[in-house]
């Protein structure tokens, strides 16, 4: 018995004996399990170390043991240390002569640790459970070749099932051209234990197919059985159609309003030409002609009607002025030099010819700008003529910036000033300024955006698809 007590000292395990109702001998690690030292534990009954709700029964079964009645050799129980803290332990005991007496000896292992992960998979498996019996979400538990073990109703009904048509085989629900998609989730399950989701098809009883997302993982890593969560999906195929015809038909009304505001904006520019050669042709040399006739008026009054010669002189200067103010308004009804010139060039002589004393405006063209389409450079030039033409007339500006770069497949105009100012809430219905820049944008598949803040100036930043451009000259 000595050399059994020399080696048990030695033990991880905790190793004692009990005679009567008292412990005869412990070993340390009995010690070290229960946090009672060697004497204290001497001085106790072999009960008193166990679990309150458990030390009738113990206390019964070890004198029955000693007894030597027939007793199940390795049981579960909880251990009570000083400390109050709970252990589980798997005991063993066995009846022994100790000094000529029955007695017991028994052995304890701590399986706290066990137990722990015993509870919470119970409580994990309790949850998914739960989940699987609630058909919130379609469930099924099947293996990797293509048996269904463990459908939940959801998933039955989702494909128009009940429970009287199993067994089912997942592989034969699957339509036959998506089944290597299936063949490379299992491959993925084999290696990783959980599949990434992906999309699929399910045929549903009645022939039609059920368009889904599945997540699978393995229930257990080297197993092939596998549990599946499966969303249906109609309802947002359905919704993703629905939304590409709206949009589709978003699109289409979207051309037919570009087409339609390029088609104003093209009529706008041939009246506006119309009027341009007019007023050039017609209106300016009429006048011009009306001019003449004054020259020669006075010509003929010599110096016999002073007072009335200088009248014709005056009226002569004010007639010319009038009719260089209409070459100017039928030079910008039909911008010519934008067909020599350019866009930039064009926009920079524009800025110095609406500068003025109390009004600098400057044009920066960082970068040339490509010769762009006919309507493109027109539109853009329209759109800074008017945005100036604005801001000298409402905002009485210091200094106005004209900005053109071309970056990204975009045209870029932005007009700054340091006016006074507006709030855009407050802009009228009839502005018709802004309204036909903001139908050139349409036109062009661009917009404009109008900030301004009172007394804070404003910018009119305009912005077009490049379109089509051309080196060759006009």
């Amino acid at each position: 018995m000595a050399d059994f007590y020399a080696l048990a000292e030695l033990m991880e395990v905790a190793v004692f004996v009990v005679q009567g109702a008292e412990f005869r001998y412990v070993n340390p690690a009995a010690t070290r399990m229960t946090g009672y030292t060697r004497d204290e534990l001497l001085r106790m009954k072999f009960w008193e170390v166990v679990h309150p709700d458990e030390r009738a029964l113990v206390r019964e079964r070890g004198f029955a043991r000693q007894a030597g009645v027939d007793m199940p050799q390795h049981l579960p129980y909880r251990l009570y240390t000083k400390a109050g803290e709970t252990l589980w332990v798997a005991f063993s005991g066995t009846r022994i002569d100790h000094e000529g007496e029955p007695a017991m000896l028994g052995t304890a292992i701590d399986i706290s640790r066990h137990k722990q992960v015993e509870e919470a998979l119970r409580r994990s498996e309790g949850r998914l459970r739960r989940l699987v019996d609630s058909n919130v979400l379609a469930v099924l538990i099947s293996d990797l070749n293509g048996r269904i073990l463990e459908p939940n109703d959801a998933f039955l009904s989702m494909l128009g099932y009940t429970r009287a048509d199993l067994p089912l085989r997942w592989d034969a629900l699957t339509p036959r051209e998506l089944l290597p998609t299936a063949d490379r989730a299992i491959t993925e399950l084999r290696t990783t234990g959980v599949a990434t989701p992906f999309e699929k098809e399910y045929l549903h009883r009645d022939g039609h197919r059920v368009p889904v997302l599945i997540g699978i993982a393995l229930l257990e890593h080297g197993g092939d059985e596998c549990i599946t969560f499966v969303i249906d999906l109609t309802k947002r195929k359905r919704a993703e159609r629905a939304l590409e015809a709206s949009l589709a038909e978003l699109r289409a009304s979207e051309e037919k309003l570009h087409r339609f505001a390029a088609r104003e904006v093209a009529v706008r520019e041939a009246e506006r030409k119309r009027l341009g050669f007019d007023l050039h042709d017609n209106v300016c040399q009429e006048l011009t002609g009306v001019g003449m006739l004054l020259a020669s008026v006075r010509h003929r009054l010599g110096a016999r009607q002073t007072s009335l010669a200088t009248d014709l002189v005056r009226a002569g200067d004010f007639l010319a002025e009038i009719v260089e103010h209409l070459r100017v308004m039928a030079r910008e009804l039909r911008p010519l030099q934008l067909r020599d010139l350019g866009l930039g060039e064009s926009l920079t002589a524009l800025a110095t010819r609406m500068s003025s004393p109390t009004t600098s405006v400057v044009a920066r063209v960082p970068a040339p700008i490509p010769r762009l389409g006919d309507d493109v450079e027109l539109s853009v030039y329209r759109v800074a003529q008017e945005a100036l033409a604005n801001a000298l007339r409402h905002g009485h500006p210091r200094s106005i910036v004209v900005t053109l770069v071309a970056d990204d497949g975009r045209l870029r105009l932005e007009v700054r000033d340091d006016g006074c100012g507006f709030d855009p809430a407050l802009r009228p219905r009839d502005a018709l300024g802004l309204t036909g820049m903001e139908e050139r944008a349409l036109a062009l598949g661009g917009r404009v955006v109008v900030k301004s803040t009172p007394g804070a100036g404003t910018t009119v930043a305009f912005d077009c698809p490049l379109g089509r451009t051309s080196d060759a000259p006009r």
